[in-house]
């Protein structure tokens, strides 16, 4: 009797079988080599994230308690109790616009506790703030409160997209008004244009206000609901822009990793 251990494989099952263990072999080559392309890119972008996000808490972090101290300055209190006093108007837009000057921070201005401003840094320049009533704004509304505002917004005046900070102003005990420093972050921003990484950074209804990628500013990464829309018209963050869909074409977990395909005016990213 012939033992089956004694027997060859038949010609064909053989190449068969050593064909499965090649492709076998190669999907698993082919299955690290991935995995570790997408943890390397990862890392990358993590780096890259930090960097950015570093750049940009520093910008803001300068200017977060700017608000709060001029708001305790003697004169700011004193226009809040006297906000129709043309001479008291006079030193506080002069004033202003020095400390803007100096630190270099886009607009700073006083809000009555109505909302209407009554000096600003930019008294003189064509786009003056004073006498806008910006009441609806959120760092206004939170200030006049007594917490501390903070928002995102295109400015209604100038057209120009900038970070609020507000700040009360309290006069004989009474909050009498808001004091609101201005920032512009496009110098942040054009460090990242030219970057090989996308960078994004949306706020809380996911709509991209700043990006490496210019096309991709004021599109939204999920479909607005009809309350949000109202929301944005009714607090007018982004004026009469208008706010189209994120390109995102597809996504997709690849090696652990999720991957968006994204599609460009030249060419489809991923």
């Amino acid at each position: 009797m012939t033992s089956p251990f004694a027997r060859r494989p038949s010609l064909p099952g053989f190449i068969t079988l050593v064909t499965l263990v090649i492709l076998a072999a190669g999907y698993l080559a082919y299955g690290f080599a991935l995995r570790g392309a997408m943890q390397e890119t990862a890392r990358r972008g993590d780096n890259t994230l930090q960097l950015a996000t570093t750049s940009l808490r520093g910008k803001m972090e300068r200017f977060e308690r700017l608000p709060q101290f001029l708001a305790g300055q003697s004169l700011i209190k004193s226009i809040a109790q006297s906000p129709r006093d043309e001479a008291l108007v006079a030193r506080t837009n002069a004033y202003l616009k020095s400390t803007q000057q100096l630190l270099g921070a886009s607009d700073i201005y006083f809000m009555d506790k109505g909302g209407l401003t009554r000096a600003a840094s930019n008294f003189d320049s064509d786009i003056s703030f004073v006498g806008g009533d910006f009441g609806f704004r959120h760092y206004f509304t939170e200030a006049i409160k007594g917490g501390l505002g903070r928002y995102f917004a295109l400015g209604t005046t100038s057209g120009k997209r900038g970070y609020y900070f507000g700040a009360p102003v309290t006069a004989q005990g009474d909050i009498a008004g808001v004091l609101v420093v201005k920032i512009d972050l496009d110098a942040v921003e054009q460090d990242w244009i030219g970057s090989d990484d996308a960078l994004i950074v949306t706020d809380a209804d996911g709509i991209i206000f700043f990006s490496s990628r210019p096309e991709w500013l004021y599109t939204a990464f999920a479909p607005l609901t009809r309350a949000k829309q109202l929301a944005l018209i009714k607090s007018r963050r982004y004026g009469a822009v208008p706010l189209s869909g994120f390109p995102l074409k597809a996504g997709q977990e690849v090696a652990g990793q999720t991957l968006l395909t994204v599609q460009t005016a030249k060419a489809i990213l991923r």
